[in-house]
């Protein structure tokens, strides 16, 4: 029995004695998840790693699972600090090997095996938009001093390109950049911030990539930046054959080129005669023969040409066969009459103080116009009237819906001064103007007869219409635009045709000019608005006749801003001013020396590559 005692306190003996021999463990006095990942290795549901992201002080583990991602357990990769043991729903987990269900809201539970220290961890699922997309992308006013307002791309393309001023061209700038939902930026291959900036050298393309790391997806795109492009006037040349008297400038609608029917006089010829040319684009050749008309007993004048919708040109001119009468040919072979020389049946006046267009109908594709009559007593006379080719042969009627002879008041008032032609979608129109009346803006019908949509229009405040420089000209949307004076403000006005309300509106600021002692305009002028932006230009004697050239600044309040030109020369005629259907602009004016030529358009487009 003694035995028995002696060896089992022996073996407590021994027991107490290895018991006191293990170390003791010290609470580390902490009790966290340092880390939290689902991987796709461990999770087939998952296209890629999701990472939780872990706020130690909200107790939150965030994790951004794809929308597309229907499951909801998960087996998570995770450390904690020393001696922590994690549950969920009171069930062990082990890293890597346990299955748990992880939806927003699920309690991750952490305990201290060697302490009373515990906390829960708040799962937080936030849904990926699987897309890796730039949000946003700007130049900031605030942070570039050479820039006055925010700049930035139409949209968001694969390839942008956003323009700067002048000033900011080809600079060091600031960028700021936005992207999408958990998407990673990089500009020119350094990491970037959602919403922070970086410097970029404009010189160059600026490469951006935008990374989704949930949902394996990147996008690339490359931002250019240009200048905001200016308008520029440049002297293509001058053309002249003998000696040019008079002169006229319109585009062929088929080869969108500028053709010049002029009056000229060559080498010892004793009349002048007509001839046409044009520009092609590279040089002024001559089109048909030179010479169209008879000048062998008298002079050739006021030529005008029109073109049908397939370029077929027709040119007209006064005196030469028939004095006094205008006479039409169509450039085939060579130039064939139309008809019978010598159109109307009284003379026509011809006097330069008088602008009458040549126009070919869409709807029948023959040759009009319009005339005033000069054969006293004959009810053509000092009129408008109309002559139009059916094919076979002319007919001439004065036009019953306009003013008539001495109808304002006085004997001349009512006197047809001037006309000016557009064609647009298949229909003609044309302004006019009349002495002591007002604008009128008709639509001709394929018969010469006229649908009036504004009548008798006088600028507030002014006693009547002014005849100088009236142009009527179309912005290739529909839109239409008159030039006219406004006595009442001495100046030369453009205005837009509200044909809703039957009326014209000023458009922009009016340009001073001289009224002369007769009662007109002493600067002549001319304008265009181009097809592709509605861009207004204009032209006008300056001092000493030397033309100034301007365009109309709709950004910077309707005023008109100058053109720089290279020393133009002085002009001795009235100014023709036309745009192309791709919005190249051509202004063209007579010099002592011969025809003056210039374009209008955008600058070179100088993009960094």
């Amino acid at each position: 029995m003694n035995r028995i005692v002696s060896f089992a306190a022996c073996v407590l003996a021994a027991a107490s004695v290895l018991a006191s021999c293990q170390p003791k463990v010290t609470p580390d006095g902490k009790c966290e998840i340092t880390s939290f990942t689902l991987s796709s290795a461990k999770n087939a549901a998952l296209p890629n790693d999701v990472k939780g992201v872990i706020d130690a002080s909200a107790k939150t583990i965030t994790l951004v699972i794809p929308t597309s991602v229907s499951a909801t357990s998960f087996i998570p990769d995770f450390t904690v600090t020393e001696n922590d043991v994690v549950k969920a729903g009171g069930a062990a987990l082990v890293s890597g090997e346990t299955s748990v269900s992880l939806t927003d809201g699920t309690k991750i539970s952490v305990s201290d095996d060697v302490s009373v220290m515990s906390v829960d961890y708040t799962i937080a699922i936030k849904p990926n938009d699987e897309i890796a997309e730039l949000v946003s992308i700007c130049f900031k006013q605030a942070d570039n001093s050479a820039l006055t307002a925010d700049v930035a791309p139409e949209a968001i393309t694969p390839e942008m390109i956003v323009r700067v001023p002048g000033e900011a061209f080809r600079k060091e700038l600031v960028l700021t950049v936005t992207a999408g939902q958990n998407d990673a930026i990089k500009v020119n291959n350094s990491d970037v911030e959602s919403g922070a900036s970086i410097k970029v050298d404009t010189n160059f393309p600026i490469d951006i990539t935008v990374s989704d790391q949930v949902a394996g997806k990147s996008s690339a795109y490359v931002l250019k930046v240009g200048k905001i492009l200016e308008y520029v006037l440049s002297k293509i040349g001058q053309y002249t054959e003998g000696t040019i008297a008079d002169f006229v400038m319109t585009i062929n609608p088929a080869d969108d080129c500028p053709y010049f029917a002029y009056a000229r006089k060559v080498g010892d010829e004793k009349y002048n005669n007509i001839s046409v040319a044009k520009w092609d684009g590279s040089a002024f050749t001559l089109v048909g023969p030179t010479g169209a008309a008879d000048a062998s007993a008298r002079a050739a004048s006021k030529p005008r040409i029109a073109f049908a919708p397939d370029g077929t040109l027709f040119l007209q001119y006064y005196g030469a066969e028939v004095s006094n009468k205008p006479t039409v040919k169509k450039l085939d072979s060579g130039w064939s009459l139309i008809g019978e020389a010598g159109i109307t049946p009284q003379n026509g006046n011809s006097s330069s103080s008088y602008n009458y267009p040549l126009f070919v109908h869409p709807a029948s594709g023959q040759p009009a116009f319009f005339w005033n009559g000069n054969t006293k007593n004959e009810a053509s006379y000092r009129v408008m009237n109309y002559s139009g080719f059916n094919g076979t042969a002319w007919s001439s009627n004065v036009v019953s819906n306009a003013p008539a002879l001495g109808s304002g008041g006085t004997a001349n008032s009512g006197m047809y001064y001037a006309s000016s032609c557009v064609i647009y979608d298949g229909k003609v129109f044309i302004g006019s103007s009349f002495n002591e009346f007002g604008y009128y803006v008709h639509e001709v019908n394929a018969d010469g007869t006229l649908k009036p949509i504004v009548e008798n229009f006088i600028p507030a405040g002014a006693p009547h219409g002014l005849p100088a420089s009236l142009a009527l000209k179309g912005d290739g949307q529909g839109g239409l635009y008159l030039m006219g004076a406004d006595r009442a403000t001495n100046t030369m006005q453009i205005f837009t045709v509200d044909a809703s309300a039957g009326t014209l509106k000023p458009f922009g600021t009016g340009i001073p000019v001289t009224i002369g002692s007769s009662g007109g305009v002493t600067e002549d002028a001319g304008f265009a608005v181009s097809p592709t932006d509605q861009l207004v230009v204009i032209a006008y004697d300056g001092a000493e006749n030397i033309p100034v050239f301007e365009y109309l600044d709709v950004d910077g309040g309707y005023q008109w801003s100058k053109f720089a030109a290279e020393s133009p020369v002085a002009a001795k005629s009235a100014y023709f001013l036309e745009f192309d259907s791709k919005g190249n602009g051509y202004i063209a004016y007579q010099s002592a020396d011969g025809i003056e030529l210039y374009s209008v358009g955008l600058e070179a487009d100088i993009l960094p590559e």
